[in-house]
């Protein structure tokens, strides 16, 4: 039914500065029975909706004034009028009359936050209180300090309160999302005396090693060689894991038989100007199948990003969505946006997606489902990525392909062995709880997912991996996907240097099968990265190729070396077949044997990523999304 439009008769009046003392509470649920009493007969909601209201609330663990409005069936006015009415408190516009900003002081402002209550003024021994939900402010009352007085209710909308409290306490909540993880596990430290010194060390390393000739190069050729072992053995044992290892059951796309309720879940997606795509982020997160009441989807925006700003507010936004203004700070990250949003999440589940993702419409069901079942120290549920638009060019299809083998077999085999995972950036689910025991995400890391997912193993949790889809906008340009790849290669020489910082200790936070896979997921791929040059080298010296530089070295022979490097080409060609087995992928087969010339560019991105770590470490390169045209859907298995 549409909402009956409020009738004067019935409008809320002037706002004013003396509300008015509210009657004696009742129990919030007998007080929740009187509104939905009121707004029946007044004609905001018909007996249907609020019988099928009560029926989804009890069904899921909320209240049907909740499911009312989240459905859409109950207008903000109207349920502020009649808030206003029974308790015959006053509706004030926080905006029009603001707060006394040192009240909040006094009850701190999480609490504030969580509770969604803006302490107003004192009045002669009492505190008003601006409340979206007065007959919840009972079960508050013990909590209060003793100078509160005696509490007064006023009512606002709860988006008002929140902007309220956000925007007079922008500076002390920037500053909390800036340092919200403590100075040993955050990479804030690398400044450019820092990296000046690190740099210093290295040239001085270099210069010692070309006083003897040839012991740079000879080096540099050993290095290559044995990260080339390394992490050739890891990628096998890795895929023998996934490939040999029971596969887990499938995840429900809902509970069954159970009466266990659905967990309250909030969405945050950064945004960073993309008007582009905000159309179609809003139509695929509308998608997602859950209960309206228990889910929240926050759009975190810069506050000086007019462009998102200006495109999200011609859309029409569900009852369940809006949008967050992060203030400028010394840093424009995700991590630090996340960090923002974060006390305003209602959620005990977060999940965290991107401007361009296309997540499956079960997906948070699953995601549900998943930590039903999951044991107590999975801390993240990370999905699968794949591509929409993979058909594009070679270099989207290469893109594909290297995504495919890493979630598909080297993340699935970490799962398998229970070794610590790198999280991606989108896609995963966090357990709010484990969270916030071990610090949130780092402001000033540009790969705070594959920190954070450190961080879970270093306290004892585990990241899971859970059968369900995300598609994306694959990298379909040469210098774009550079910069994005030396953003994510920077962020890992930056949180292998923070973890780094205390090896004694990583070893026995991570245990020693956990601190090996650390160094080949960290160090190996850095320096696979950076040495890719010198392994196409001793490539062309195995075939008989002559190299001048490397005739005087002290490395196997032609004889040797040759027949070894086939059989590591086949196990690594091998690796990458697996990889794109899946039917949605065999199409990619062909660029397998292509994948040595497209990592090429990573060694530019590395080359890249140590250059912005010594000067700019937390200069965030982003993505452009919406470039490609979106040619092709996923099929899921």
């Amino acid at each position: 039914m549409s909402v009956v439009p409020l009738k004067p008769a019935f409008e809320p009046g002037p706002i004013s500065n003396t509300p008015a003392r509210p009657r004696r509470a009742a129990k919030p649920r007998a007080h929740r029975d009187l509104l939905l009493d009121l707004l029946v007969s007044h004609g905001h909601i018909s007996s249907g909706e609020r019988v099928q209201a009560t029926h989804m609330a009890r069904l899921h663990g909320t209240t049907p004034l909740e499911v009312l409005v989240a459905e859409g069936w109950l207008s903000d006015e109207a349920l502020i009028w009649a808030r206003c009415t029974l308790m015959t408190a006053s509706r004030i516009v926080p905006d029009r009359s603001p707060a006394d900003p040192a009240l909040v002081d006094d009850f701190g402002l999480r609490w504030c936050i969580t509770h969604g209550i803006l302490p107003w003024r004192r009045l002669s021994g009492a505190t008003v209180f601006i409340t979206a939900a007065p007959e919840e402010f009972e079960t508050l009352k013990d909590s209060l300090p003793a100078s509160a007085g005696r509490p007064i209710l006023a009512v606002a909308p709860m988006h008002e309160i929140i902007e309220a409290l956000r925007s007079a306490h922008a500076g002390r909540l920037v500053a909390e999302a800036e340092s919200a993880v403590p100075w040993r596990w955050s990479c804030r430290g690398l400044k450019p005396p820092q990296a000046a010194l690190w740099l210093l060390t290295m040239a001085l390393g270099a210069a010692f090693l070309m006083l003897v000739p040839g012991l740079l190069a000879t080096t540099l050729v050993w290095i290559t060689l044995g990260t080339l072992a390394i992490t050739m053995a890891f990628k096998l044992v890795l895929t023998l894991a996934c490939l040999l290892a029971r596969p887990p059951p499938p995840a429900e796309s809902a509970p069954r038989n159970t009466r266990t309720p659905l967990p309250r879940m909030t969405v945050l997606v950064p945004l960073l100007r993309e008007s582009e795509v905000a159309a179609k982020l809003l139509n695929n997160l509308d998608r997602l199948r859950y209960p309206r009441a228990l889910l929240e989807v926050i759009f975190v925006v810069e506050a000086d990003d007019d462009v998102t700003k200006n495109a999200l507010s011609q859309l029409h936004l569900p009852q369940s969505f809006r949008m967050l203004e992060v203030p400028a700070g010394t840093v424009q990250t995700k991590p630090r946006a996340l960090n923002f949003a974060l006390p305003f999440c209602k959620g005990e589940v977060i999940g965290i997606y991107d401007a361009e993702d296309r997540p499956d419409p079960d997906q948070l069901l699953k995601v549900a489902e998943g930590f039903r079942h999951a044991d107590p120290e999975v801390a993240c549920l990370q999905g699968r990525l794949d591509f929409f638009n993979t058909r594009y060019n070679i270099v989207a299809r290469c893109f594909t392909a290297e995504y495919a083998g890493w979630f598909g077999l080297m993340l699935q085999g970490l799962d398998r062995l229970r070794l610590p995972i790198p999280l991606g950036g989108t896609t995963l689910f966090l357990r709010r709880a484990a969270l916030e025991r071990t610090g949130p995400w780092d402001a000033h890391n540009v790969t705070e997912d594959a920190d954070l997912g450190m961080r879970f193993y270093r306290f004892g949790y585990r990241v899971q991996l859970i059968d369900t889809v995300t598609q994306e906008e694959a990298n379909v340009r040469i210098w774009p996907w550079i910069k994005q790849r030396s953003r994510w290669i920077k962020g890992y020489m930056a949180t292998y240097v923070v973890h780094m910082r205390g090896p004694a200790q990583l070893w026995r936070d991570l245990g020693p099968a956990g601190f090996a896979a650390m160094q080949c997921l960290f160090l190996g791929s850095i320096l696979g990265a950076l040495t890719l040059p010198i392994l196409l080298t001793i490539w062309a010296v195995s075939l008989g190729v002559p190299v001048p530089v490397l005739h005087s070295m002290a490395i196997p022979e032609p004889g040797v070396l040759g027949p070894t490097m086939l059989v590591i080409e086949a196990i690594n060609l091998l690796i990458w077949a697996v990889g794109v087995r899946a039917p949605r992928h065999r199409h990619l087969m062909p660029m397998v044997p292509l994948l040595h010339i497209y990592f090429l560019m990573s060694t530019v991105a590395a080359l890249k990523a140590l250059i912005e770590l010594l000067h700019d470490p937390f200069f965030w390169d982003k993505t452009d999304h919406g470039v490609a045209v979106a040619g092709e859907t996923v099929e899921l298995d």
